[in-house]
C-alpha cells in the first residue's frame, strides 16, 4: 500500500495495488496505517525536539553573553 500526504497537515490519499486479486484484510490495512501515523507523529516529535535544541542553543548562548558582563 502507498500513502501519499498532500502538504505537511493535509489529508493522505490511499493507494492500494492488487497483486492476483489479493485483497487485503482490514487488520492489515489498519495495521499499515496505525504504523504509518505513528511514524509521522515521531517525525513530528522529533521535529519538536530539534526546535527547541536550537533555541537551547540560543539561550545558552545569551547566558555566555551575560556571564561576561558580569
Amino acid at each position: 500500500m502507498i500513502v501519499e500526504q498532500n502538504g505537511q497537515n493535509g489529508p493522505a490519499e490511499l493507494s492500494i495495488p492488487v497483486l492476483s486479486n489479493q485483497h487485503l484484510s482490514f487488520e492489515t490495512l489498519l495495521e499499515d496505517i496505525c504504523e504509518r501515523l505513528q511514524d509521522a507523529k515521531e517525525q513530528g516529535s522529533l521535529k519538536r525536539i530539534r526546535k527547541m535544541e536550537e533555541v537551547l542553543e540560543e539561550l545558552e548562548k545569551e547566558l555566555d553573553e551575560l556571564e561576561k558582563l558580569l
